[in-house]
C-alpha cells in the first residue's frame, strides 16, 4: 500500500510541474524584454565585442545534443540572414523575415530587425513552432512599445 501511495505522490507532483513555464529575459541595449518558455529550455549565452547571443534550446538527453533552438541576438558585425545553408528552404520571405522548412522536415524562422535585433528558431516540430511564433509575437510589441517611448 505504501508503495501505491508513493507513487500516486510522485505523480501528482510530476503532473503538478509538467507544463509549468520560466520568466526569461533579453536585454538589448537600454531595453529588457520578458517571455516564457517550458521549463524544459536550457540557456547558453556569448558575448562578442559588438554584441550577445542568448540561446534558449532542448536537449535530447539521450543523444547529449540540442534539438530546437530559439536564438535572440543584439548587436551588430554579423553576417545577415543567420540561417542560410542548404538545409533551410525558403517558403516565406519578406523585408525583415524568412521562414520554411529544414531538410529534416522541421521548421525555422528569422527576424532581422531594426537596431541590431536579430529572432531566430530553428529545428521546431508543429508544436514548438507555434510556442515560438507566440514568443517572437510578444518579444515584437515589447519591442514596438520601447521604440514609441523614445
Amino acid at each position: 500500500m505504501r508503495i501505491f501511495l508513493t507513487l500516486f505522490i510522485i505523480t501528482c507532483f510530476d503532473l503538478s510541474t509538467m507544463g509549468q513555464a520560466t520568466e526569461h529575459e533579453f536585454r538589448c541595449m537600454v531595453n529588457t524584454y520578458t517571455f516564457e518558455l517550458p521549463n524544459d529550455f536550457r540557456t547558453s549565452h556569448s558575448h562578442y565585442t559588438e554584441g550577445d547571443y542568448n540561446i534558449f534550446y532542448r536537449l535530447d538527453t539521450i543523444a547529449k545534443t540540442d534539438t530546437t533552438r530559439l536564438t535572440l541576438h543584439c548587436g551588430s558585425m554579423v553576417k545577415l540572414p543567420h540561417l542560410t545553408d542548404s538545409t533551410f528552404i525558403v517558403e516565406r520571405t519578406s523585408e525583415l523575415e524568412r521562414s520554411g522548412k529544414q531538410t529534416n522536415g522541421r521548421y525555422w524562422r528569422e527576424l532581422n530587425l531594426s537596431k541590431g535585433i536579430n529572432i531566430f528558431f530553428q529545428d521546431a516540430t508543429v508544436e514548438e513552432r507555434e510556442l515560438f511564433d507566440e514568443v517572437i509575437t510578444k518579444l515584437l510589441e515589447q519591442i514596438k512599445q520601447a521604440g514609441n517611448r523614445r
